[in-house]
């Protein structure tokens, strides 16, 4: 795999604007969105809200992407609300209303129908958010799967993961310029 969703959202949205684009990644594997609350004990939402006020010192923050929920796939009953705080909190302690895009967990998963289904209605609870779809990607190649998609892992393959960002683009595309 190697990469992440970041690399074919620069790269198209960079080729779409014409401009540089600084992303503030602060993805951590396997956590809940508990975990990222403010005031949590892992401290990832206070690290995220620092990293990113120093990178808005370089430009213009226009979009907050999250690919999060693995860990909360059996949860959908009780996320969304979670969500809409952990956003509302994310965007007054940054001073903007920017965009909240949030992506599909993998569809060949199927206990995540749930948690996808709820994502979708993210715009009925959240103002100014969205999602983009993971219709059609694929799990990685695991050395257990025998060289086959590994259909129990939850991360994408390479070329999905360039699909899932440029998705991500094209929903800042269409939300922000």
């Amino acid at each position: 795999q190697q990469i992440c969703p970041g690399f074919g959202f620069s790269r198209k949205l960079s080729r779409n604007t014409g401009r540089k684009i600084l992303l503030v990644v602060n993805a951590r594997g396997g956590t809940t969105i508990r975990q990222w609350m403010k005031g949590a004990e892992d401290g990832f939402y206070d690290e995220a809200v620092r990293r990113t006020r120093q990178a808005m010192k370089h430009g213009n923050l226009k979009a907050v992407l999250w690919h999060q929920g693995c860990g909360d796939a059996r949860t959908a009953d009780t996320y969304m609300d979670s969500l809409a705080v952990f956003v509302a909190d994310l965007r007054a302690d940054l001073g903007l209303q920017v965009p909240f895009i949030a992506g599909e967990l993998g569809r060949w998963r199927h206990h995540v129908e749930e948690f996808n289904l709820m994502l979708r209605s993210i715009s009925e609870h959240i103002p100014d958010s969205d999602y983009i779809s993971s219709e059609g990607c694929m799990p990685i190649v695991t050395a257990r799967s025998g060289g086959k998609p590994d259909m129990r892992d939850p991360h994408f393959d390479r070329a999905s993961q360039i699909i899932i960002g440029e998705r991500y683009a094209d929903k800042v595309m269409q939300m922000c310029y």
